[in-house]
């Protein structure tokens, strides 16, 4: 199903069960009444202010009118966006986004529950390569904030699922096609997944495509591991947990711990990615290429 364009109708909803609590919003699963389509929906509250609701309305449909042109197996599919008729218990209007539902659970979960073997790594790095890709050099768009919680099964069939890139709603639409200095202006990211770009700058810095690369090369290490990317500080070999330790640690030039009995086309997959100056890392075109999409034997258990 393609994005419906005309924001005015309105998609009778059922909600079911919440399934995700965000910055932005809850997010329920849900069902069409009109169509008996099982979906997601994010209920994002609106201020009672009516000029302030409208700005915030205006930037979403702006925003999904772009964001319902994704149309790859690896990101979340956007169908539509409206005005909730019923109010929250806070008494705040609703604004409704309505999203393809993935029957899976996310990436950051899973790792944590199963073997990654080498075929399911490669399977899996590859399908999010393809869909960063398609982001950066078809939409011409960076997500800024790819982590392994806003990656989703398409379902809970390890040996056949999708992996699928969400949480767009802040991604960034670009200037150019081609990768330019100071594409991108606003700060956003997760701090254990952020690039030293993000970092260093915070609310004035200018982040492009190459940022979604460091992000990649640590999902990478969250899936080889099982756990958030490790940040140790090489003097004392004290591990780093606190959010402004890591992110001091990065700025300095520090990276997440890349486990040391990976094969060698892992570990260089995600020591290109982790190179702190932008400009040095591959694009996700050029990370297709890489050996280790391809290789036979690529990964041990850490």
């Amino acid at each position: 199903m393609v994005f419906e364009k005309d924001c005015s109708n309105i998609i009778p909803l059922r909600l079911e069960k919440l399934i995700g609590i965000g910055q932005e919003g809850r997010t329920y699963q849900a069902v069409r009444n009109d169509t008996n389509e099982v979906v997601a929906v994010k209920c994002i509250l609106l201020d009672f202010d009516q000029s302030a609701q409208e700005k915030k309305i205006k930037h979403y449909q702006t925003h999904l009118q772009k964001i319902g042109k994704l149309d790859h197996p690896n990101l979340v599919r956007h169908i539509h966006c409206q005005r909730d008729a019923e109010r929250h218990e806070s008494g705040l209007p609703q604004y409704h986004i309505i999203m393809e539902f993935c029957k899976g659970a996310p990436l950051s979960d899973i790792v944590k529950t199963i073997t990654m073997t080498p075929v399911l790594l490669r399977r899996w790095t590859r399908q999010l390569v393809e869909g960063i890709a398609y982001l950066h050099d078809d939409l011409h768009c960076v997500h800024r904030d790819i982590k392994g919680s806003n990656i989703l099964l398409s379902s809970m069939d390890i040996s056949t699922c999708q992996l699928k890139i969400s949480d767009m709603g802040d991604m960034k639409f670009l200037r150019s096609e081609t990768t330019q200095v100071n594409e991108v202006s606003g700060y956003k990211g997760t701090f254990a997944f952020m690039s030293p770009e993000i970092i260093v700058e915070l609310d004035k810095h200018n982040v492009g495509r190459r940022t979604d690369i460091w992000s990649l090369g640590c999902v990478v290490v969250e899936m080889v591991t099982g756990r958030l990317p490790k940040f140790v500080n090489i003097s004392d070999g004290r591990e780093l947990t606190g959010m402004h330790a890591v992110m001091y640690f990065v700025a300095m030039g520090g990276s997440p711990v890349i486990p040391d009995n990976l094969p060698g086309p892992v570990a260089d997959f995600i020591g290109n990615c982790l190179r702190h100056n932008p400009a040095d890392r591959p694009s996700a075109v050029e990370l297709k290429e890489h050996s280790f999409l391809s290789a036979d034997d690529i990964i041990t258990s850490p």
